[in-house]
């Protein structure tokens, strides 16, 4: 009996610790209590901001066993009302970044430092920033240097890819270069289909003081159309200016689930989308699978900063496409507008029309297609217009020697005309001399000395005479 109270007594003991285990781990903020944490999520902007900063307060009170915000406050034995020495609550944060520094990299504590420092910059509680970042500890060693995708790898994501939302994520990045959180924001209603070239304009961050556009490839605008048809078809939904770009997923077998999806598609967040990335590049064999901290500990490698990838996730695609718009000489400014980064003086002073930046990225376009067969496609393409150039060419030569036979029969129908015109005349001259009697020496003699009868020298006016006469 005993050791079957004594187990039963240590079951319980072990719930209650997996319980209190459990409820350390899902620290729930309550939005509706004090002003701490009215004024943490007032003062940042950006939604994707305020969450990786909720889940380092979150991260910051399960290792000092914190339940409730405020009490963030007098950590350390430190309060706000009548000090502004803050030693205790810097040292608790300097223990938990020195704590950190085996698990996560340089980049990732110094982020971690910037959102507590927010959290209490904004409750009256000044820490001393230099005195903290001086135990964040040494930058790691890069294994690589940053890199671009190569087409050959996205060929094998999209190759590796098993349905056509994957697809367009993949190509949607590879040839628009647009951030992976932007990705995620995009409905309906920020594309512009361009039928002449049978491509998308897409505005990013509408209605943002970021908000610019960029362009994405005919292959990319094809997989995009495939896409939008089988939601539609599949599913039957209807879509609108407001439906989202990439939507979350759905299973076409269940009755309920397709219901609601008709009614309510929802946008993708951007984790999901950075979740089926790093799948994908693991799948296609471009990266290899990040380990949990246990499984490096055991290893042996505790060191995350020395598991960097050569390529990242999703920069690397952003990396391609502006790799390939250097090469394919797109101007400086023009590229630095399709990739939505500040031009500084410029922003204020140059001002380029769409159809500028839709030239330039059209001479790209070739180098952003990852397939082979569009590739083909494009060149058939343009083999047909230039066929199709070439007859209207022909065409237009036959009718010019056509022209050209007419004008010289017309000039041939002239020139005997005219001729027939002028032997007419001719003859009619001849006939009108032949016709006239002619005159006799005397009547010219007589007309002569008429004509020269104001000479006086006799001698010399019948010399004259005479020899007009040929006397």
């Amino acid at each position: 009996m005993a050791v079957v109270k004594t187990s039963a007594t240590t079951t319980l003991k072990k719930g209650k610790a997996q319980q209190q285990q459990q409820q350390q781990k899902e620290i729930v903020f309550d939005k509706s209590s004090g002003r701490v944490y009215f004024n943490f999520i007032n003062s940042i902007h950006s939604p994707a901001t305020l969450r990786n900063y909720e889940f380092v307060l979150n991260k910051f009170m399960q290792y000092h066993k914190v339940q409730n915000i405020d009490q963030l406050l007098s950590l350390g034995g430190d309060t706000t009302s009548n000090s502004t020495n803050f030693t205790g609550i810097e040292d608790k944060v300097i223990d938990w970044l020195v704590y950190l520094r085996s698990t996560i990299t340089y980049g990732s504590r110094y982020m971690y430092m910037s959102a507590l420092l927010s959290f209490y910059e904004v409750n009256d509680t000044a820490l001393r920033k230099k005195r903290i970042a001086r135990f964040l500890g040494v930058q790691s060693t890069r294994k690589h240097n940053d890199r671009a995708y190569t087409t050959e790898e996205i060929k094998k994501m999209l190759d590796h890819a098993t349905d056509i939302r994957t697809k367009v994520i993949v190509l949607l990045l590879a040839s628009s270069g647009i951030r992976l959180g932007a990705v995620a924001e995009l409905k309906m209603k920020h594309l512009q289909k361009i039928q002449d070239y049978n491509i998308y304009k897409i505005t990013v961050y509408h209605n943002t003081r970021e908000e610019y556009f960029t362009y994405c490839t005919p292959e990319c605008a094809s997989a995009i159309d495939n896409y939008l048809n089988y939601r539609q078809s599949k599913c039957s939904e209807k879509i609108t200016d407001e439906s989202p770009l990439i939507r979350e997923h759905f299973d076409i077998n269940r009755l309920g689930e397709a219901v609601r999806i008709k009614k309510r598609p929802e946008l993708m967040k951007t984790r999901g989308i950075a979740a089926i990335l790093s799948a994908l590049i693991v799948k296609a064999g471009i990266a290899e699978v990040n380990h949990s901290y246990r499984e490096l500990e055991r290893t042996g490698k505790k060191n995350r900063g020395s598991e960097r990838k050569a390529a990242r996730r999703s920069h690397a695609f952003r990396k391609f496409f502006n790799s390939n718009l250097v090469r394919a000489q797109v101007g400086y400014g023009k590229k630095e507008r399709l990739l939505g980064h500040s031009l500084k003086l410029d922003d204020s002073y140059l001002r380029l029309s769409e159809e500028e930046i839709l030239q330039e990225y059209l001479k790209a376009v070739d180098l952003l297609t990852i397939n082979p067969e569009h590739r083909l496609q494009k060149k058939v393409a343009i083999l047909e217009k230039k066929q199709d150039d070439i007859e209207m060419l022909k065409a237009a030569y036959l009718q010019k020697d056509k022209k050209v036979e007419e004008l010289e029969r017309q000039m041939k129908e002239f020139i005997e005309i005219a001729s027939m015109k002028l032997n007419l005349r001719d003859n009619h001259i001849k006939r009108l001399q032949e016709s006239r009697p002619k005159p006799t020496k005397e009547e010219v003699g007589k007309k002569l000395h008429e004509l020269y009868k104001h000479i006086d020298n006799g001698e010399e006016k019948e010399k004259i005479i005479r020899k007009k006469l040929s006397i």
